[in-house]
């Protein structure tokens, strides 16, 4: 069975990278600041990654605790935490970006990495949830394992010296994130519907459903008739007859 996901709108992903002005050696990361989506390895992975600046878009309750990160690391000039930022420009700062990462520990379907993708930015996720399902790794971006930095470091690593491979990564990346565009997913939604409404498909489907609905009632009525007729009984026996409950039961 294949999976129906949810549609990303690709054309906001168009307009809002126009004119987009590329930033060497940066890195872009992106979701709401709690526990768990491994903000902090990416502060601290800059003391290995020299010259390279990181971008962090999203608010929650981590914002206070990643900014005194940074400033006991003395990344005030090249960590920065954006805050809340629309998708329009969220789209235009991914796709300026040298590398989009995402190190999180939970995900299901990210629409960042999707349009992270479309915007021919280089991705580096961690293979948890369903972003496998969005990267093959090498081939269309880099999975690892969350929080783990020597590998987040290696990705890193191979993108920025590997031209090949991040041309390569790139292309396929971009022919990838139109598997879940809007109009892929509403096709596959008209898909399921045709098929529902198919000739015999149709009869096929409401014929079992009369069917459990036929047995569905028929256990209800035996076993209204059976109970019903226990109570009257016992109400016979033992208030008008008289008989002990016990022996009546």
């Amino acid at each position: 069975v294949a999976a129906t996901y949810n549609g990303v709108d690709l054309s906001v992903i168009a307009s809002a990278t126009v004119g987009i002005t590329f930033r060497p050696k940066t890195i872009v990361s992106a979701g709401r600041l709690v526990p768990g989506k491994g903000f902090e390895m990416l502060i601290k992975a800059l003391l290995k990654l020299p010259g390279w600046k990181l971008e962090i878009a999203g608010d929650g309750p981590g914002m206070i605790p990643l900014q005194q990160l940074i400033e006991r690391e003395g990344f005030l000039e090249r960590a920065r935490l954006l805050g809340r930022v629309s998708r329009e420009e969220l789209a235009g700062i991914i796709a300026g970006a040298e590398v989009f990462a995402l190190n999180t520990a939970f995900e299901t379907f990210s629409f960042q990495i999707v349009e992270a993708m479309a915007a021919g930015t280089p991705v580096i996720a961690t293979n948890v949830g369903s972003l496998p399902e969005l990267i093959d790794s090498g081939i269309n971006g880099v999975l690892i394992p969350p929080d783990d930095e020597q590998a987040f470091l290696a990705a890193m690593s191979r993108i920025s010296a590997d031209k090949d491979f991040r041309d390569k990564i790139v292309f396929e990346a971009k022919k990838k994130s139109q598997e879940f565009s809007v109009e892929m997913t509403a096709s596959a939604v008209q898909t399921v519907l045709d098929g529902l409404c198919a000739p015999g498909a149709s009869a096929s489907v409401f014929l079992k459903r009369r069917q459990t609905i036929a047995k569905l009632v028929r256990y209800l009525f035996s076993g209204g008739v059976a109970a019903v007729t226990d109570l009257v009984l016992l109400y016979i026996f033992t208030d008008i007859a008289n008989i002990w409950y016990v022996t009546s039961s």
